[in-house]
């Protein structure tokens, strides 16, 4: 707006001045007056500094100099001085006017010749970034080429100087020998040497260095300090971040917008055929491209050629990476289309635990509704590899819930107070909670002991009660053992007891009872263990069933 605004008032303001001031026509203008038939006005110049002026006056005398040496070789009809002649004159007015200009006028008057190259044309789109990138290291760069070229300068003319010496000292020498035809002949195409090549050599090389010490003067003076540089450009860097700010906004809205209007098209329910997750695919691919041609459209509309350009660039590259890397996607996309060998609503293993498979996107969502933060999102390509089955009706996703109470082998009893994917904690009745990893727990083969639970002991009575045991002594051992879990504090949770003869051992009879027990007295499970065996026995005492001790049988051997 202030720019717009600026316009608009020199617009009126040169408006206002043609119309207070017409346009006549006129012939040429006289010597002395301008346009207009006036004087022209003395305004106060600029003195030159002292350096600049020592550098017009050498340059001036020089080309004054070549001039009358080019009209003698002129006159002589010396065409090679002549054309010599016409390339020092053209250097040192190119010279002369830079110093005067502060441009480049050689590469302004014959630019260079431009061949036709495609790869060049290609890259031409480059032009706006180099240019901003040049633009920012102008001032430094083109010191640092004077700095070079005055060094390089300054080692030719001592270089030069040196010859020159070199060359007058022999000059001398030769001065001091006898005069004699050869001497005098060596003497003068030493002159000519001197006199043609290395002092005019070394005027140069000094002309060279005073323009150069000269431009450097000026770009010292004429750079900016940082701050009015910042200063200068600030509008240019809030107007680049304005774009960047819409470009973003762009993207979002157009990408948010045309995905809710796909999610409307396709829906929920036709999202699981194959058609639905199909034209999402497609659609997804749609909204991308969109989404990008409209951030570009941002740059392309505000003139921020450059943020064009490397727009494109980034385009680009990634639209390369996307194509090389197209083969390794394919099974993704099959994943994707539920095609492939992991399939929604299925059962897969994940690092040896059943997730049922919700949701193949980008970021599949997994889940095990047994597991507290059983909720997974897995990148699609893990999946690759796998396979998925369908799940059984009543087939469970863990052995146990949290709140269930679970044996590990014979001897460990806790309740399962977290189980997590990655760790189940037990808590027994009077320990320190136990925390297993999860994968470990399942190798564990845990039992769901609140899922209901039975107690089977094995009791042995002596063989002299072997006419009742088939019948009699098993119906008095399961009566007391009855009796006595009814009194107990489980006495809810019995629901069967049951004695029978087992086998006939080799020195006693064996009776196997069995006791089921509810899911609730699972805790109890030790207590109600030990509760079994003594009734038993106190049921053998009262009978008077002889329990056997363990008979040992020694074998001797007699003499021979």
């Amino acid at each position: 707006m202030p720019k717009i605004v600026t316009r608009l008032a020199l617009v009126l303001l040169a408006s206002a001045l043609l119309l207070a001031n017409p346009v006549h026509a006129q012939g040429p203008t006289p010597p002395g007056q301008n346009a207009e038939g006036q004087a022209p006005s003395s305004e106060p110049s600029q003195a030159l500094p002292e350096s600049t002026t020592n550098a017009l006056r050498t340059l001036a005398a020089q080309l004054k100099a070549k001039r009358a040496d080019r009209k003698k070789a002129n006159d002589a009809n010396d065409q090679a001085s002549v054309t010599r002649l016409d390339e020092e004159i053209q250097q040192l007015r190119w010279q002369f006017a830079g110093v005067m200009t502060q441009i480049d006028v050689q590469k302004f008057e014959v630019p260079e010749d431009t061949k036709l190259d495609l790869l060049a044309d290609a890259l031409e789109a480059l032009r706006p970034v180099v240019d901003l990138l040049n633009g920012l290291t102008e001032d430094v760069r083109r010191r640092l080429a004077v700095d070079k070229e005055i060094e390089t300068v300054e080692r030719r003319i001592a270089v030069t100087k040196a010859a020159r010496v070199k060359i007058q000292n022999t000059l001398q020498a030769l001065r001091q020998l006898p005069i004699t035809p050869r001497n005098t002949d060596a003497i003068q195409q030493v002159n000519i040497e001197l006199r043609d090549q290395w002092i005019p050599r070394e005027a140069r090389f000094n002309n060279e260095l005073l323009v150069l010490a000269e431009n450097r003067d000026q770009l010292k003076a004429a750079q900016k300090d940082w701050f009015d540089t910042l200063q200068e450009n600030a509008n240019e860097l809030l107007g680049s971040g304005l774009s960047i700010l819409m470009c973003v906004a762009v993207f979002l809205i157009v990408f948010f917008v045309l995905r809710l209007v796909s999610t409307l098209i396709i829906g929920k329910k036709r999202k699981a055929e194959f058609r639905g997750r199909l034209a999402d695919v497609i659609l997804r691919i749609i909204t991308l491209v969109l989404a990008v041609a409209a951030t570009l459209i941002v740059p392309y509309a505000r003139g921020e050629h450059v943020m064009l350009v490397i727009g494109v660039l980034v385009v680009i590259g990634v639209g390369w990476v996307i194509v090389k890397s197209a083969p390794a996607y394919a099974e993704q996309i099959r994943l994707m289309l539920n095609i492939g060998s992991v399939r929604e609503g299925e059962r897969i293993l994940i690092d040896g635990l059943p997730f049922r498979i919700d949701a193949l996107r980008f970021y599949s969502r997994l889940s095990n509704p047994a597991l507290t933060g059983g909720q997974l999102r897995v990148p699609i390509g893990q999946l690759i590899g796998n396979r998925s089955r369908a799940a059984g009706p009543d087939e469970p996703w863990f052995p146990c819930k949290q709140g269930d109470v679970v044996a590990i082998g014979d001897d460990l009893v806790g309740r399962v107070r977290l189980q997590t994917p990655e760790v189940v904690v037990l808590v027994e009745r009077h320990d320190a909670p136990r925390s297993y990893p999860t994968a470990a727990f399942l190798e564990l083969n845990p039992r769901n002991l609140s899922q209901g639970f039975e107690i089977t002991v094995t009791f042995a009575i002596d063989y002299c009660h072997q006419k009742d045991a088939a019948d009699k002594v098993p119906a008095m051992l399961q009566a007391d053992l009855e009796a006595g879990l009814a009194q107990s504090a489980d006495a809810e949770s019995v629901h069967k007891a049951r004695v029978e003869l087992a086998a006939a051992g080799s020195s006693s009879l064996d009776f196997q009872v069995e006791v089921q027990f509810a899911g609730k007295a699972a805790i109890h499970y030790h207590i109600l263990d030990r509760l079994v065996n003594r009734l038993l026995v106190q049921s053998c005492s009262k009978h008077g069933f002889g329990i056997p001790f363990p008979q040992l049988q020694v074998h001797g051997v007699g003499p021979r």
